[in-house]
Formats: structure tokens, sequence, C-alpha cells
């Protein structure tokens, strides 16, 4: 057991082993307490806390470690001030494995805490470089980790009245958690939440910087059989966020919400999404600027399933929102190749697809003050619906609206260009029996200030029509 309180300089070997090390250089002032206590080193492994500075109200406690193997533990050079502490906790290290949490400033009222901590196998938990400041905490929470597998939190700076938070996580079989180099300022946070990851599967989020009045939320998220979510390059400025929420990821799925840059009052939503089945969900290459936003929203997707919202591009004043989803059966949603400019949205909406079902709305190029919308679709049994190749320009949008299509039934509009101060409308439809609508002749170009209208408002088809 070793307790250390109100000395300079205070180091400790093991006279019976020594490769097993614990070294401890302390400055303590205040009403301050250092502990490093009940403590097991073995193989070829040493324990290293390091010159450490605590001032004000303060303490750092690394607590009841096991290390074993050719392993390690290294808290290194760190300096706590005002009304703060580090903790590390309840450690054990196993097989060929380290725990390192390194070069840490904490100031304000703040702390870092990383707890009841269990890695096994060749396996390592690395949180590294931190910089916390202003009414801050980095917190990476109740963590196990099994197998060949490893969790990293990486070289972050929080600032302001911020914190980031990585919490109570189990990773198993061949997996490892990856938060990485994240720059966190303003009243800002990134919170990465309660999560499991089994199987041969990983979480990732990673380059990420926010700025301003802007937080980064990866939620309650479950990820099961061969399957890992991924949320990757992001750069998140002005008043904005990312968040991807309450997730479950099963069978041989995964999420994937990728290269993203998000600027001025932007945010990014991908929400209350479930996954299963041979599923995935995928949310690409994505640019979001001016007053902005990309919605995708409270989806479930089973069966052989999935849904892809591509490389979007979305400018000025503008943003995409694909809505309300269900997709069930062998079913998938499609939403591809899209650049949005000026002061332009696309909006597909309140959707159901169910059976051996699917919508797919694709290679869209929408300009000027430009909006495409596909809206209130319900599609049942052995049904679709394609709205495809769009290029739609100058003061222009194209309106395909409340559509039912049920029965062995689908609805095709075709490779259409608009330009001009032109637009597109096909309306409200209702679809039933083995039955389809077709607006077609593959190749509509419409252009000059024109638009092609198929109508009624209430267009209804029924029976065998």
């Amino acid at each position: 057991m070793v307790t250390v309180s109100n000395r300079n300089t205070w180091m400790f070997y093991s006279t019976e082993d020594v490769n097993s090390i614990a070294t401890v250089t302390v400055e303590i002032s205040g009403d301050s307490w250092l502990t490093v206590y009940d403590i097991e080193i073995s193989g070829d492994s040493w324990l290293t806390v390091y010159d450490i500075e605590i001032s004000g109200d303060s303490w750092l406690t690394v607590y009841d470690i096991e290390i074993s193997g050719d392993s390690w533990l290294t808290v290194y050079d760190i300096e706590i001030s005002g009304d703060s502490w580090l903790t590390v906790y309840d450690i054990e290290i196993s097989g060929d494995s380290w725990l390192t949490v390194y070069d840490i400033e904490i100031s304000g009222d703040s702390w870092l805490t990383v707890y009841d901590i269990e890695i096994s196998g060749d396996s390592w938990l690395t949180v590294y470089d931190i910089e916390i400041s202003g009414d801050s905490w980095l917190t990476v929470y109740d963590i196990e980790i099994s197998g060949d597998s490893w969790l990293t939190v990486y070289d972050i700076e929080i600032s302001g009245d911020s914190w980031l938070t990585v919490y109570d996580i189990e990773i198993s079989g061949d997996s490892w958690l990856t938060v990485y180099d994240i720059e966190i300022s303003g009243d800002s946070w990134l919170t990465v939440y309660d999560i499991e990851i089994s199987g041969d599967s990983w979480l990732t989020v990673y380059d990420i910087e926010i700025s301003g009045d802007s937080w980064l939320t990866v939620y309650d998220i479950e990820i099961s059989g061969d399957s890992w979510l991924t949320v990757y390059d992001i750069e998140i400025s002005g008043d904005s966020w990312l968040t991807v929420y309450d997730i479950e990821i099963s069978g041989d799925s995964w999420l994937t919400v990728y290269d993203i840059e998000i600027s001025g009052d932007s945010w990014l939503t991908v929400y209350d999404i479930e996954i299963s089945g041979d599923s995935w969900l995928t949310v690409y290459d994505i640019e979001i600027s001016g007053d902005s936003w990309l919605t995708v929203y409270d989806i479930e997707i089973s069966g052989d399933s999935w849904l892809t919202v591509y490389d979007i591009e979305i400018s000025g004043d503008s943003w995409l929102t694909v809505y309300d989803i269900e997709i069930s059966g062998d079913s998938w949603l499609t939403v591809y190749d899209i650049e949005i400019s000026g002061d332009s949205w696309l909006t597909v909406y309140d959707i159901e697809i169910s059976g051996d079902s699917w919508l797919t709305v694709y290679d869209i190029e929408i300009s000027g003050d430009s909006w495409l919308t596909v809206y209130d679709i319900e599609i049942s049994g052995d049904s679709w619906l394609t709205v495809y190749d769009i290029e739609i320009s100058g003061d222009s949008w194209l309106t395909v609206y409340d559509i039912e299509i049920s029965g062995d039934s689908w609805l095709t509009v075709y490779d259409i260009e608009i330009s001009g101060d032109s637009w597109l409308t096909v309306y409200d439809k209702e679809i039933s029996g083995d039955s389809w609508l077709t607006v077609y002749r593959y190749d509509i170009e419409i252009s000059g200030d024109s638009w092609l209208t198929v109508y009624t408002y209430d267009i209804e088809i029924s029976g065998d029509s």
C-alpha cells in the first residue's frame, strides 16, 4: 500500500523486483492529497505516476491497481489547480497490456476521471495529451475491454465551460473504441455515451474540431455481431452541433456517418435509429455551410435492409431532411449523390416501406432558389417508389407528394432535367391493388420558364389498374 501527502519528492521501487518500479514526484498544496494505493506489479512491468503539481482544494487518486504480464500503467506530467482532482481508479491490466493517461493540465473548477477499468488480453487504454480549462472536466468511465482490444481517447483540448464525456463502455471480442484528435472550444462539449460493443466490432469517432457554442453527441449505442459505428473526420463551427443518437446495431451491421464539415449556424442530426439483420445505415461525405443543417431522423431498419443518404453538398441557407422512416423486410431507402445550393433544400418525408420494398431518389443536382420534395409516403407489399436522375436549376423545384402505394405496386418518375424558372409536380395519389403510376418518357426534359404537371391534386388508382 502507498499513500503520499505533502511531500515535494517521493520515490518507490521494489527491492524484490527491480523491473517493477513506481515513481512519484509530487508538489501538494492547499487542503489537498495524493493517493497511489494497493498496487501489485508483476512480469516485466512498471507503474509510473510522475511530475505532479496539485493546488487549491485538490487531490490526485490512482487506486487499487493490478498490472501483470509485460504491462505498465503510466499517469504522467500532471498539473491540477483550482478546486480540482484527477482520479484513475480500480484498474486491472493483464496480458501484454498497459493503461496510459498522459501529459495533463487541468485548471479552474475542473477534474479528469478515468474509472473502474478492466483491460485484458493483448489490450490497452490510452487517454492522451489533454488540456482542460475553465469550468471543465474529461470523464472516461466504467470500462471493460477484453480480447485483443483497446480504447483510445486522444490528443484533446477542451476550453471555456466545456467537457468531454466517454461513458459506461463494454468492448469485447477483437474490438476497440477510438475517439480521436479532438479540439473543443467556447461553451462546448463532446459526449459519446453508454456504449456496448461486442463480437469483432469497434466504434470510431474521429478527427473532430468543435468551436463556438457547439457540441458533438453520439449517444446510447449498442453494437453487436460483426458490427461497427463510424462517425468520422468532422469539423463543426459557429453555433453548431452534430448529433447521432439512441442507436442499436445488430447482426452483421454498421452505421457510418462520414467526412462531415458543418459551418455557420448549422447542425447535422441522425437520430433514434434501430438497425438489425444484415443491415447498415450510411450517411456519407457531407458538406453543410451557411445557416444550414442535414436531418435524417427516427429510423427503424430491419431484415436484410439499409438506408443510404450519400455524397451531399448543402450550401447557402439550405438543408436536407429525410424523416420518420420505417424500413422492413428485404428493403432499403436510397437518397443519393446530391448537390443543393443557393437558398435550397431537399425533403424526403414521413416514409414507411415494408415487404420486399425500397424508395430510391437518385443522382440529384438542385441549384438557385430551388428544392426537391418527395413527401408523406407509405409503400407496402412488394412495392417501391423511384424518382430518378434529376437536375433542377434556376428558380426551380420538383414535387412528388402525399403518396400511398400498396399491394404489388410502385410509382416511377424518371430521368428528369428541369431548368430556368421551372418545376415538375406529381401530386396527391393513392395507388392500391396490383397498380402503379408512371410519369416517364424515361427522359423528361423541361427548359425555359416551363413545367410539367401530373395533377388533379387527388389521383386515386385502385384494383389491377
